[in-house]
């Protein structure tokens, strides 16, 4: 049985630990899917998420007595140099994957052309990246990536190692889904001018 920490915090705070937490054998603990040194679990009258189950210590937290994540009601808090309130973060049983769609379309007009090549139809392949699913766009030899990092999704030619991420195009959004992203707030690089918004783009 799997949990997910789904929503979104405060100015992005701690976003990369948000996804799906698989229960263990341990009661009240579940195990991070991206990272396995991470733990969703109970102690002391509280849900953590953190390195070690059992420690009254992590990255968020909520004073809640419920017997599962899902049934958690208070509001939940993450630390950023202090600890914020995170009204937008919950607990479900139900992936928010479910609904994804086979195929979306990034579809309108870049300025002049620029970078219009991450444009298009992207297909949905089986593969997790940071809980969310990966898309590929090929074009004749050459593929593209439509992917969710360090809190946008983006279209680029490689997927992202480590903590950072490029490309050509991104939305800033925790949306689960490409689909489910905010109609405008695209933007399209540019080497003139960086990242520039293009509300022609959705």
């Amino acid at each position: 049985m799997s949990m997910y920490l789904v929503g979104s915090t405060p100015k992005g705070a701690n976003a990369s630990l948000l996804g799906e937490y698989k229960r263990t054998r341990r009661a009240k603990v579940y195990t991070f899917t991206s990272d396995p040194s991470r733990f969703l679990h109970y102690s002391r009258g509280r849900w953590w998420v953190g390195a070690t189950p059992g420690e009254s210590s992590g990255y968020l937290y909520v004073k809640d007595d419920a017997a599962t994540p899902d049934k958690i009601t208070a509001t939940w808090k993450v630390y950023d140099g202090e600890w914020l309130d995170a009204p937008n973060l919950r607990c479900v049983a139900t992936s928010p994957l479910a609904s994804a769609a086979a195929e979306v379309f990034i579809v309108g007009k870049t300025p002049g052309g620029v970078n219009s090549g991450s444009l298009g139809k992207f297909v949905r392949g089986a593969d997790l990246l940071n809980s969310r699913y990966v898309y590929r766009k090929v074009t004749g030899g050459n593929v593209s990536y439509l992917f969710y990092a360090i809190g946008s999704w983006w279209v680029g030619d490689s997927l992202p190692r480590g903590s950072s991420a490029g490309g050509y195009v991104r939305m800033e959004t925790d949306a689960w889904l490409p689909e489910l992203a905010p109609a405008h707030g695209w933007l399209v690089a540019s080497s003139q001018s960086g990242w520039a918004p293009r509300p022609r783009i959705r």
